[in-house]
């Protein structure tokens, strides 16, 4: 009966854990648009001289701008496909799965911290920013990105850490 009862939960989890890394495409092309970067350039060519970096030419800040930003696209997409990946994992009994999600959730409330540590007007002025400006301007991305996501990472390393689910998953992996 114990066990049961894990398993639908395990499977519920696992279906979770992947509809939230899906809900991460949201933000990612094709379903947002890609920046102007050409007029962001023309704009910040004009005021060059306000910007920390040099740049050889008008050219040479748009190829870093877009190099930039296409780096950051891919990292959004890479980690999304192995946040779907361990929901598949998690679904399909596999303990590498826990494992996979674990990480991703410690490398997501991690990046968390690191940005909120790294703020150069601090911790304090980050979260202002976050829940208090940005949640008026944006309620539904704040509240999808900045509370039930941090939130479920937590859960995720929390119950994935627990003994008596570790158990289960070690049960499973010895009977598949």
């Amino acid at each position: 009966m114990f066990a049961a009862n894990y398993n639908r939960f395990l499977t519920a989890f696992g279906i979770a854990t992947i509809i939230l890394w899906l809900s991460y495409l949201f933000y990612l092309p094709p379903f947002i648009t890609i920046p102007n970067i050409k007029g962001l350039v023309q704009e910040s060519w004009k005021a060059r001289e306000f910007i920390q970096e040099k740049y050889q030419s008008q050219q040479d800040m748009e190829n870093k701008i877009n190099r930039n930003l296409y780096i950051a696209y891919a990292k959004g997409y890479a980690m999304i496909i192995l946040g779907i990946l361990a929901g598949i994992l998690l679904l399909i009994k596999k303990q590498i799965g826990r494992y996979l999600a674990m990480t991703l959730a410690f490398i997501m409330i991690g990046s968390r911290i690191a940005a909120a540590v790294m703020n150069p007007r601090g911790i304090v002025e980050w979260f202002r920013m976050i829940y208090g400006c940005l949640l008026i301007h944006q309620p539904i991305i704040i509240i999808h990105r900045d509370i039930i996501a941090p939130l479920f990472f937590i859960f995720t390393i929390l119950f994935l850490l627990n003994k008596s689910v570790s158990r289960i998953f070690t049960a499973r992996e010895h009977n598949n």
